[in-house]
């Protein structure tokens, strides 16, 4: 995929408001999240095990297709998760609380370019959708 790099973002750790991760002032990425369940949005999320090296992975806490559902899962204690500083000023909710992260991935935010040529495949299919 091509695209226009816009700019980069601070990654800040969603936590369940009631567990002690809340009241911190960061969490270090490498260190501290790995050893937390994570929430995985597998449509639009930004974070995934694969980020941390293969012997500090977290473990997958659950998985989500959206991020409201990512975010009540975070709130109900089923693990942590992280995303974009900007969603934390978007998206309220009183069980769900925010630490920056100390030196994460930097998320990153692009444009398409007009030649872009996405190609849309089922889940363990080669061929493209809409082909027979």
């Amino acid at each position: 995929m091509r695209g226009v790099f816009l700019y980069e973002e601070t990654r800040v750790a969603a936590v369940p408001r009631h567990w002690a991760l809340a009241e911190r002032d960061e969490l270090a990425w490498g260190g501290e999240l790995a050893d937390w369940p994570l929430i995985v949005n597998t449509v639009s999320g930004v974070t995934f095990p694969h980020m941390w090296p293969a012997e500090r992975r977290p473990v997958v806490g659950a998985e989500c297709s959206n991020y409201d559902e990512w975010l009540e899962k975070v709130a109900a204690g089923l693990g942590i998760g992280t995303a974009p500083e900007d969603s934390t000023r978007r998206y309220r909710h009183p069980r769900y609380g925010s630490s920056p992260c100390a030196t994460p991935p930097q998320s990153a935010c692009t444009w398409p370019t007009p030649h872009t040529v996405l190609t849309l495949r089922r889940r363990g299919s080669p061929r493209p959708c809409g082909t027979t």
